[in-house]
């Protein structure tokens, strides 16, 4: 990290430089087996199927949001002992996740009148049994964040993705189509509970006390509403194409919103990290700005270029990789991959709000945001899911500096520093598009880059473009990004002797 850290922040800089390269082991293992299993699966299902269970999955997953009322990150943030807590925290979780259930299960009707599948009634109860799954092993997920110990969490976070893909891909060679989604979602979260159940210290068993309650509520509250208001913030398109559009398109725009947005997820998994630690260094104003200006620095360096491949290589990729069913795709993906960096730099406000003691700032930003959104959302379908993907990178665009004010004069950190921490990350960005714009109005290139080999030498020539600039204006850069392999590798061994 850069300036002069104490020891307990050189410790910690070296437990989360090691925790995030398990977490992002964890996290390419899990993401490489489950995009290698949609995509198998995109060859044996219609993307009809897709969209039914992407339908199905938005109600879902804010339901599983907002079960946990905010007890993962209130175990984080409160450091308390967790045998004293874990049995408060469990059962919030689980009664939560069956009151959700059950209001799923009453709502099924009116929800599946959404789609004229027939089988949407029964997909949507199905799904439903998720979030108590889930919550059953909650407590001992955030308990491994909390201590940093992401080399066990390793095993919980990509195994099930194995299991789940092979149970996926077998039941739809057999034929059970949409249902093969379904199971395979259902495995994926039981296997993950069986195995936080083995693997952790701690196996709590159903208790309540009134004072651990409060004290996590308190806290857990603004988490709670963070998740869901955020979580139908960034659901609303699917909301108003499943609605408007139906599932077929739903289908298609979830298969491009997947692919476009594996940079910002990656990133995700390397920023659960960054929570944790920064709740340990909140009383260490020179180390958490250091951690913080750090965290912008890889980001950006990572995503951009990223974002551009995705952009360049968009065409080949579904022709070659997907299939001709999928081709109704590819503007969207264009259009949602170079928003993609975006969305992965904005993420760092979450843990750093969350650990100034700010959580409350989440869900009120993203519930303005959702205000805003909503009638453009809507407005922007008749165009499309093409008019859709325009209008989410637009919001995104006008956002993110909205939210980077916001966030940092909450945290006391100069929101102007961003500015020059940017600066020569946005300069290869610009760099690149000059190169990408150049070879798209050169007679006959456009169509060549378009092939997988051309597609592969742009996407080359322009990652080499923006290295050498991103180098010439930022030459520290390279010890940064190498750093944490240093941490992880002097602590290897300890960690495989413990």
């Amino acid at each position: 990290m850069t300036g002069q850290l104490g020891a307990a922040a050189t410790g910690i800089a070296r437990r989360t430089a090691a925790g995030a390269i398990w977490a992002i082991l964890a996290f390419g293992a899990a993401r490489f087996l489950s995009f290698a299993t949609n995509l198998i699966l995109a060859r044996l299902l219609a993307p009809a199927d897709f969209g039914l269970v992407s339908f199905a999955l938005i109600f879902i997953t804010a339901a599983t949001l907002l079960q946990d009322l905010g007890m993962s990150s209130a175990i984080i943030y409160g450091g308390r002992d967790a045998r004293t807590i874990a049995g408060t925290a469990l059962t919030i979780n689980v009664v939560a996740a069956i009151g959700l259930f059950a209001l799923i299960v009453l709502a099924t009707p009116f929800l599946a009148g959404y789609q004229p599948d027939p089988a949407a009634a029964s997909v949507l109860v199905a799904l439903a049994a998720g979030p108590i799954i889930t919550a059953i092993g909650a407590v001992q997920n955030a308990l491994l964040m909390r201590d940093l110990d992401f080399r066990r969490k390793l095993v919980p976070d990509s195994v099930p993705y194995a299991v789940s893909g092979f149970v996926s891909i077998g039941l739809a060679l057999a034929g059970f189509g949409v249902w093969s989604l379904v199971i395979g979602y259902l495995v994926k979260t039981s296997a993950s509970t069986v195995l936080l159940w083995l693997l952790g210290d701690v196996r709590p068993v159903p208790a309540f006390r009134w004072t651990v309650a409060v004290d996590l509520l308190s806290y857990g509250k603004h988490i709670a509403y963070h998740s869901i208001v955020g979580f139908m913030s960034s659901n609303l398109d699917y909301l108003v194409i499943g609605y408007l559009l139906g599932a077929h398109a739903l289908g298609l725009y979830t298969m491009a919103f997947m692919v476009a947005h594996l940079v910002p997820t990656f990133s995700q998994v390397a920023i659960s990290v960054l929570f944790p630690a920064l709740t340990r260094l909140r009383d260490d104003r020179a180390a958490l700005d250091s951690m913080f200006t750090d965290a912008h620095r890889i980001l950006w360096a990572l995503t951009l270029p990223a974002a551009f491949l995705l952009f360049i290589g968009a065409p080949a990729f579904v022709h070659v990789v997907l299939g001709e069913r999928w081709a109704e795709s590819i503007l969207t993906l264009r259009i949602l991959a170079p928003i993609a960096c975006l969305n992965a730099v904005v993420q760092v406000y979450g843990p750093a709000s969350k650990a100034g003691g700010r959580p409350d700032l989440l869900w009120k930003f993203f519930l303005v945001r959702c205000i805003v959104s909503a009638p453009l959302l809507f407005l922007s379908a008749r165009f499309g899911i093409e008019g859709v993907a325009a209008c989410v990178s637009l919001i995104v665009l006008v956002a993110v500096p909205i939210a980077a004010i916001v966030f940092c004069r909450a945290i006391e950190y100069p929101a102007r520093r961003l500015l020059g921490v940017a600066a020569p990350y946005l300069a290869g960005a610009a760099a690149m598009c000059a190169l990408v714009v150049a070879a798209y109005v050169a007679p006959g290139w456009r169509a060549a880059s378009e092939s997988l080999p051309g597609a592969i030498l742009l996407g080359s020539a322009a990652v080499l473009l923006y290295a050498a600039l991103v180098y010439r204006l930022d030459p520290t850069l390279p010890r940064l990004m190498l750093k944490p392999l240093g941490y992880w590798f002097q602590k290897l061994p300890r960690d495989a002797v413990a």
